[in-house]
């Protein structure tokens, strides 16, 4: 028998709103890439993987907003798995793929039978050599406007299409020429060297990383982003493919610079980079 003054709550549990993720409060990114969920309302897959034992494809989602890297293990067993398709998480469908299997990036590894990790977190290992990932559409932007974070620990300086001559950074060339002007893709003519190692990268009107800006005010003729058709595929030439591994690439079409302190904390915060 209830007392007197008990209440009875008989509407049930009320579930919060989940917490907002780093693209529900700074939206309008161009493409979004990464083993984590970045929005709330994104519902699709986080990666296409490649069973390398018998070329077996499978999408793989995510669990309590990470990689699923159980789904992942159960996948590839004792085999090698490879990216066949990373899809944008921003809405706009960029996914980027790679049909060749030779030029697929590695997730996990039959010898340790697990996903491959940075820093205890799922990551993409491209090789230096030859992987790299096309996008599905263009990405375009004012050349005057974008801004670029991507995290990735590098092992070799001449990486994203870094020259070693310029200093160039590039996302998405597939030209015959380097420094033609059919040049797509988003070019940073600093002449500037990146460390290797564990990094927060963030380019636009500044260079930052890993929170701290190392170069500022950089012209309008050293930031452009043009119609792109590929990221990831940097010319045909050695030494300008990624070498490290990646974890999250995110690209706005326009500048975050009044945003990128809070940014660059949300995924630091994530990925306990420095």
């Amino acid at each position: 028998m209830l007392g007197l003054g008990t209440s009875v709550n008989r509407g049930g549990f009320v579930s919060a709103a989940p917490a907002a993720k780093l693209l529900d409060t700074y939206s309008s990114a161009a493409a979004a890439y990464s083993l984590r969920k970045l929005s709330n309302s994104y519902s699709g897959n986080a990666v296409k993987v490649r069973r390398a034992s018998d070329d077996t494809e499978l999408d793989i989602g995510f669990s309590s907003g990470e990689l699923d890297t159980s789904a992942l293990a159960t996948h590839c067993g004792s085999s090698n798995g490879f990216v066949v398709t990373w899809y944008d998480q921003s809405g706009n469908s960029n996914n980027v793929t790679q049909s060749t299997a030779a030029d697929q990036p590695k997730i996990y590894d039959a010898t340790a039978e697990r996903h491959i990790t940075e820093n205890g977190k799922p990551a993409i290992d491209f090789d230096g050599n030859d992987d790299f990932l096309n996008t599905t559409s263009s990405i375009s932007a004012s050349v005057s406007d974008y801004t670029i974070y991507f995290v990735e620990n590098r092992t070799k300086s001449v990486d994203y299409g870094l020259d070693s001559s310029s200093g160039r950074l590039v996302l998405g060339n597939n030209q015959g020429a380097y420094h033609d002007t059919s040049f797509k893709g988003v070019g940073l003519t600093q002449g500037a060297q990146f460390s290797n190692g564990y990094f927060l990268l963030t380019a636009g009107s500044s260079i930052s990383e890993n929170g701290t800006i190392t170069q500022s005010g950089l012209s309008y003729t050293q930031r452009a982003i043009k119609t792109s058709t590929s990221i990831y595929g940097h010319n045909n030439g050695s030494g300008r493919k990624v070498d490290g591994n990646l974890q999250e690439l995110i690209i706005w079409t326009n500048d975050q610079s009044s945003n990128r302190t809070a940014i660059e904390s949300d995924i630091n915060a994530f990925y306990s980079i420095y």
